[in-house]
């Protein structure tokens, strides 16, 4: 994993906790739909909408190849137990946006109406 993407395999790793979950729990590896990360979490939440990683979160996961800014193929298979499940790995952990400076939207209208956000239009 080191060679591939730069960062070497350890337990708190997001890949290795995703292996974890595949093997331990094959059920809950099933019927997941979307990984994602704390920071995007809150993102998203605030969004009203899922939103991208950013290339320095998805660097962190271990599954992501900085040199090629991609997610690593091979990485993802060796998590996901397949070619197959590389596939849907990548699409569970979603794009990466390599602008970090870029605004990413304006706040959902759930938080505008239920606690006064201001609307960022």
């Amino acid at each position: 994993m080191a060679a591939r993407v730069g960062t070497p395999a350890h337990a708190a790793l997001p890949a290795a906790q995703l292996m974890k979950i595949r093997e331990s729990a094959p059920e809950a590896w099933g019927r997941a739909g979307k990984v994602t990360l704390t920071s995007t979490a809150l993102a998203s939440v605030l969004l009203g909408r899922w939103a991208s990683a950013g290339e320095a979160e998805a660097a962190g996961t271990g599954m992501w190849n900085s040199d090629g800014r991609e997610w690593d193929g091979k990485v993802l298979e060796v998590v996901s137990g397949s070619k197959d499940g590389a596939w849907r790995l990548k699409e569970m952990m979603g794009g990466v946006d390599s602008d970090g400076g870029k605004v990413m939207g304006v706040i959902s209208k759930y938080f505008v109406d239920r606690y006064g956000f201001d609307k960022g239009e």
